[in-house]
């Protein structure tokens, strides 16, 4: 009988090697994890794997899978970035509203907006800016509501994703746009820190033009 740990480190040893097709008995082994966070962490492996050999119906089955819904986003958030890639734009943006529903699952605000930034991001990287503006506000809004979350951790980590979600907005919008929605960022070092790197990046724009 396998320990937790050795079925793991067997699932991580037959991605190593490469193998051309991961065998369904790989992805057993993988859900018989008992724990249910080293269970979603092992299949979101196998979902990166499988959407970076193209192996689509595994990926997504795989992904399927996954319980917790901040895997879950990750893993459907891999297959879309590779759907992409290979030039399949209309799978790949139905996977990214996918992985937004999911996203908008999780617990914590600071999740759904960590999450939803990390959508936004790739989907610059396909092109689609406007998608991706849409999600960085909507990652905005949310990490707004979270600092008022009666979780503290919560709410220092929806502060500091506001900040970074604000800092990529900036390259979408006006400096005064980005400066008031920096202006709500309750937790003051955080406030500031993002205040003085959108001055910077504002003297770095005009020394450009």
């Amino acid at each position: 009988m396998l320990t937790e740990a050795q079925k793991i480190t067997q699932v991580k040893a037959v991605l190593e090697s490469e193998p051309e097709k991961v065998a369904v008995e790989t992805i057993s082994l993988a859900l018989s994890i008992e724990d249910a966070e080293n269970r979603d962490l092992t299949l979101l492996e196998l979902t990166a794997y499988l959407a970076g050999k193209r192996d689509w119906n595994k990926a997504i089955g795989v992904a399927q899978m996954i319980e917790a819904s901040y895997e879950k986003t990750d893993a459907l958030h891999y297959i879309a970035a590779q759907l992409s890639k290979a030039g399949d734009l209309e799978r790949s943006l139905w996977f990214f509203n996918e992985a937004e529903k999911e996203a908008r699952r999780c617990d914590f605000y600071w999740q759904q907006a960590e999450l939803l930034q990390k959508l936004a991001k790739s989907l610059v990287e396909t092109g689609a800016t406007s998608k991706a503006n849409e999600l960085l506000e909507k990652s905005v809004s949310v990490a707004q509501k979270g600092q008022d979350s009666p979780n503290l951790q919560d709410s220092l980590d929806a502060a500091s994703v506001l900040s970074e979600s604000i800092l990529i907005l900036a390259s979408f919008t006006e400096t005064e746009t980005a400066v008031a929605l920096a202006e709500t960022i309750k937790n003051t070092a955080i406030r500031e820190r993002t205040l003085r790197l959108l001055f910077e990046h504002s003297s770095r724009e005009k020394l450009v033009a």
